[in-house]
C-alpha cells in the first residue's frame, strides 16, 4: 500500500453488513457542502463559523475511516461528527436567506446529516489514512528530489478558503414607543406613572447610601510600569502555539515564493533555479514538521486576497500533495475546486503541483479530470498527465477531437510517449490544425519521431506565410539538410523576421553570416539581438568587448580544429558589427559545411549544451530535438526540476557520432 499506514481492507465477517450509506459517500457529500460554503453571497450568514463546523464535522469522518478496527472509537467519531454537522447546518440557519447556493448547502449538508444518523459499521477497500503513533524524527521531502511523507499523525482538518466579508451587523430590535396621551386623563395617568418610578429610584438611592460603610485605608498603588516600555526590551509574549504556527506560516510563504523562482526564464541559465528547488523541499520538511494542527492555517493563508495567488496555491497544493494519506489528497483537490484557473498564471503554477507532487493519487485523479466540462481542467489534467508521461492511449483517443487548443497541443505533444504509438493519422491532423500550439506540438512530434511530414509541413508554412508562425523556420532548420537551404534563403530574403535569423544559427552554414552581418548594421532591435545570437552560435567567437578580442588559445582556433567542448556561455555580446566583420575576415573556414561555436556541428555540440548549467533555458527545447535527429534522446522535459534533467541526462555524452 502506498502511502501511510493503513487498516484492514476486506470485511469478511458476516454480522457486519454494510447497509445504508457508507462513509466515503458522506464525506463527498460534506465535501460538496463545503465547496458550496465558499460560493454564498448573503453576507448576513456566518459563513467562517459554518466552515470551521463542516471542517471538523470531516475531520472526526476521516477519523472514523481510519479507526474502523476499534468499532467503540469509531461510533464515538461518528458522534462527534453529526453534532458538528447539526452546527454547520444551524449556522446556515441563523436567518432567512433567499441566496439559491446557500438553500443548496443547507439541503446538502441535511442531507448528509440524515445519512450520517443512519449510517453502519462497514469496512471500506482502498483507503490510505494516517495513523498516530511515535514521531518520526526522518522527514525526507528534501532528499534531492520530492518524496512522500508518511507521518505518524491525526487526520488533519480539512479547510477552505473564503473571501473576507463585511463584519455581520447584529439586527437590533425595533424601541417600542407608546403612543402619544390624547385626553388629559390619559396625560395625567403618565405623569403619575413617571413620578412613581422616580420616587422609586430616589427611594432606592437613599438606601444603598446608608448600606454603604466607609472604605479601609488602601496601601499606595505600585508605581505604573510602562507597557510599551517593556514590550519595547522584552517583546510581546506569545504562546508556543502561536509561536509554530508563525513559523509555518513563514514556511509557506517562502515555499510559494521558492515554486515561481524556480523557473528560469528564457535569458537565464536552464539550471539557475537549482538552489530555489532545493530550498523548496527543505520548506516541505519544515512545515511538516510544525505539525498537523497548523495545516488548517496555511489554508486560510488565502483567505481575503485582493487578486488570486497562483504562487500560494502551488504552495499549499504541492504541499499537501507530499504528505501520504487520502486526507492530504483531498484537502489539496478543494484547493484546486477553489482556485481561479482562468487567471494568469494560475494554470500554470498548479500544472506544476501536480507534476512535481509525488503522492500516489495524482495519476488516477488526473485521469477522471480529463473528462471534465469544464475546459480549464482538462487543460491542466493533460498537461500534467503528459509532463508525468502518464497519457495513455485511451484517453488519447477519447480527447483527440477536443474542442481546446491547449488539450489538443498537449495531446499533439505526447505522441512520442505512446508505447504502441498514436492513431494512424493524428500526427497528420494536428499538423493541420488552425491553431499554432496544436501545430507546433504536432512539429515537435513529427521531429521526435524522425518522420519525414513534420519537416514538409515545416516548409509549407515557412513558404506560404511567416516563418515565425508555430516556429515553423526552426523545424526546417533543425530538422533540414541540403534541402533546407533554398528555404531558408527564400525565407530570409521575403521576411526575414527574428525568428528566421535565430534559425539561421542553428543552421550553422558559413553562407548566412554576410546577411548577418548586414542585419547587425541595419536592423531593428529585435533583428540585432537574434542576429548577434546567430552570429555566436555559428562562429562561437564570443566578443564581449569590441575593443578587446581575446585571441583563442593555441589547437582552439575557430573552424581549425576547436572542440565544441571547449566552448562556454559569454554571457552579454558586444553587438559592434566591425568588431564582428573583422573577425569573420579573420577566421571563416575554407572548407564547406555546417558549424556551431566554431566547430563542426555534431551530437558532441548538442548534448554538450544539454549537460553544461550554463546554457540558456531559451534554447534548450531545440538543443534536445536536435539531438534526438541523430542520437537516442533522453526523456527529458527541459520545465522540470533540474535534479531530474540531470538524472535524464547521464550517458547522453557517451558515444556521441558526428552528426
Amino acid at each position: 500500500m502506498d502511502g501511510a499506514q493503513g487498516h484492514p481492507r476486506r470485511d469478511t465477517t458476516p454480522d457486519a453488513p454494510g447497509h445504508g450509506a457508507r462513509l466515503p459517500e458522506i464525506r463527498a457529500e460534506l465535501d460538496g457542502a463545503l465547496l458550496l460554503v465558499t460560493k454564498i453571497e448573503d453576507d448576513r450568514l456566518p459563513l467562517e463559523e459554518a466552515e470551521r463546523a463542516l471542517g471538523a464535522a470531516l475531520e472526526h469522518v476521516y477519523a472514523a475511516l481510519a479507526d474502523l478496527g476499534d468499532h467503540a472509537l469509531y461510533r464515538a467519531e461518528t458522534k462527534a461528527a453529526v453534532d458538528r454537522v447539526r452546527e454547520a447546518l444551524a449556522q446556515l440557519m441563523t436567518v432567512p436567506s433567499e441566496d439559491p447556493v446557500a438553500e443548496r448547502a443547507a439541503a446538502t449538508i441535511a442531507r448528509a446529516l440524515g445519512s450520517l444518523q443512519q449510517v453502519s459499521w462497514s469496512l471500506v477497500d482502498g483507503l490510505s489514512l494516517p495513523t498516530e503513533g511515535a514521531a518520526r524524527v526522518w522527514l525526507a521531502a528534501s532528499m534531492h528530489t520530492p518524496r512522500l511523507l508518511d507521518l505518524r499523525r491525526r487526520v488533519l482538518r480539512p479547510a477552505i478558503p473564503l473571501e473576507a466579508r463585511p463584519p455581520s451587523i447584529p439586527v437590533a430590535e425595533p424601541e417600542v414607543i407608546p403612543a402619544a396621551p390624547k385626553t388629559l386623563e390619559a396625560l395625567l395617568s403618565l405623569a403619575a406613572a413617571h413620578r412613581e418610578r422616580l420616587a422609586a429610584f430616589e427611594a432606592d438611592a437613599e438606601e444603598e447610601e446608608e448600606e454603604e460603610a466607609p472604605p479601609p485605608a488602601l496601601a499606595p498603588p505600585p508605581p505604573r510600569l510602562d507597557e510599551a516600555l517593556i514590550r519595547e526590551r522584552f517583546g510581546e509574549a506569545i504562546t508556543d502555539e502561536t509561536l509554530v504556527r508563525e513559523r509555518a506560516r513563514d514556511c509557506m510563504d517562502d515555499l510559494a515564493m521558492l515554486g515561481r523562482m524556480r523557473r528560469c526564464t528564457d535569458p537565464e541559465p536552464w539550471a539557475s533555479g537549482e538552489e530555489s528547488e532545493r530550498r523548496l523541499l527543505t520548506k516541505v520538511d519544515a512545515i511538516a514538521a510544525c505539525g498537523v494542527q497548523v495545516f488548517p492555517h496555511l489554508v486560510h493563508l488565502l483567505d481575503d486576497r485582493p487578486i488570486p495567488d497562483p504562487e500560494l496555491t502551488f504552495g499549499n497544493v504541492f504541499f499537501f500533495l507530499s504528505i501520504a494519506g487520502d486526507d492530504a489528497f483531498d484537502q489539496a483537490v478543494r484547493l484546486l475546486e477553489v482556485a481561479e484557473l482562468t487567471e494568469p498564471g494560475m494554470l500554470e503554477m498548479c500544472t506544476d503541483a501536480l507534476v512535481f507532487a509525488p503522492h500516489p493519487r495524482i495519476d488516477g485523479a488526473l485521469r477522471r479530470w480529463a473528462r471534465r466540462a469544464e475546459p480549464d481542467w482538462r487543460a491542466m489534467a493533460v498537461e500534467a498527465l503528459r509532463r508525468r508521461r502518464a497519457l495513455d492511449r485511451g484517453l488519447f483517443d477519447a480527447l483527440g477531437n477536443d474542442d481546446d487548443p491547449r488539450v489538443l497541443a498537449s495531446l499533439a505533444r505526447a505522441i512520442p510517449s505512446f508505447a504502441g504509438g498514436a492513431p494512424p493519422g493524428a500526427l497528420g491532423w494536428f499538423l493541420q490544425h488552425e491553431a499554432e500550439d496544436v501545430v507546433r506540438g504536432a512539429l515537435e512530434s513529427a521531429l521526435r519521431l524522425r518522420q519525414r511530414i513534420g519537416f514538409d509541413r515545416a516548409v509549407e508554412l515557412t513558404q506560404a506565410q511567416d516563418g515565425a508562425w508555430a516556429d515553423a523556420v526552426m523545424f526546417v532548420a533543425i530538422g533540414g539538410g541540403d534541402d533546407a537551404l533554398p528555404v531558408l534563403e527564400d525565407d530570409i530574403a521575403s521576411a526575414g523576421s527574428p525568428t528566421a535569423l535565430r534559425a539561421l544559427g542553428w543552421y550553422g552554414h558559413p553562407r548566412f553570416v554576410p546577411f548577418l552581418l548586414g542585419r547587425l548594421t541595419h536592423g531593428d532591435e529585435a533583428s540585432k539581438a537574434a542576429a548577434l545570437d546567430a552570429l555566436e552560435r555559428i562562429t562561437g567567437a564570443s566578443i564581449i568587448d569590441a575593443a578587446l578580442i581575446v585571441e583563442p588559445e593555441p589547437g582552439q582556433e575557430p573552424f581549425r580544429g576547436r572542440a565544441p567542448e571547449s566552448y562556454a556561455p559569454p554571457g552579454l555580446l558586444d553587438g559592434t558589427p566591425e568588431a564582428w566583420a573583422e573577425w569573420w575576415e579573420r577566421w571563416k573556414p575554407d572548407q564547406p559545411g555546417r558549424f556551431r561555436w566554431g566547430a563542426p556541428r555534431s551530437t558532441r555540440s548538442t548534448a554538450h549544451e544539454l549537460c553544461e548549467p550554463e546554457f540558456l533555458q531559451r534554447d534548450r527545447l531545440w538543443a534536445l530535438l536536435e539531438h534526438g535527429l541523430y542520437a537516442p534522446a533522453p526523456p527529458l522535459d527541459v520545465v522540470d526540476l533540474v535534479v531530474r534533467q540531470r538524472a535524464a541526462l547521464v550517458g547522453v555524452r557517451r558515444g556521441a557520432p558526428q552528426a
